[in-house]
């Protein structure tokens, strides 16, 4: 009966992936890494249709990396409804909205994880051309620098509040390329550097200046 319960909320969650977000008003980061969600679903429910409809979503991807592989898109304007250029905003100086955490700690992972399960060895090859572009924001103790992103206001030192971690992403690639791995294990280094009684705070001076940690990391 549990089991039912929650095969029938995930199809209703893959559902609304489908029918609500491609066409909704918000930044790249949602619109490309339902990607990894709706292929894994189909896997789980054996329901190809999701597969389909991830297939859909990965076909536009290209178009929000940037010529040096950056992902852009991370701005909506939410006075403007119509979709889909609400995405296509560039500053009064030319720049386009780009937040390297949720990229490096979401977006990409996400898309990483429907190249595997679809099999799609094509567009293997383009993300891991693109994870190339994300290491010189990586410091040398294996925290990210976000200063400049969008969304820094739910980054710690480490990466994102809310996202899966750039291991997703880097990890899959360890057989590629050695400098992978060792990005992957890096991070995963700096975790344990700013966790203190099993609780991962937001960053290593976190613990020494008293502030408490945040639950929703775990």
């Amino acid at each position: 009966e549990f089991k039912a319960k929650l095969t029938a909320q995930l199809k209703k969650s893959l559902d609304f992936c489908c029918d609500y977000i491609p066409d909704c008003n918000t930044v790249i980061n949602y619109k490309l890494s339902i990607a990894g969600a709706l292929a894994a679903g189909a896997k789980a429910l054996g329901e190809e249709s999701y597969m389909q409809k991830a297939k859909e979503i990965v076909k536009k991807a290209p178009h929000y990396f940037s010529k040096d592989g950056l992902l852009w898109g991370e701005y909506a304007d939410y006075t403007n409804r119509e979709g889909d250029d609400a995405l296509e905003i560039i500053s009064k100086k030319g720049c386009r909205a780009v937040d390297i955490g949720y990229d490096v700690e979401e977006t990409i992972p996400s898309l990483c994880l429907y190249a595997e399960l679809a099999e799609d060895e094509e567009f293997k090859e383009f993300l891991k051309d693109k994870l190339y572009s994300l290491l010189p924001f990586m410091l040398d103790d294996g925290g990210w620098d976000n200063s400049f992103g969008i969304r820094t206001m739910k980054w710690t030192y480490w990466g994102s509040r809310t996202s899966d971690g750039c291991q997703g992403a880097f990890a899959r690639f360890a057989e590629a390329d050695p400098m992978f791995r060792e990005v992957a294990h890096r991070n995963f280094m700096q975790y344990l550097n700013c966790t203190k009684d099993g609780m991962l705070y937001g960053g290593p001076m976190y613990i020494e200046e008293g502030e408490l940690p945040c639950t929703h990391h775990l």
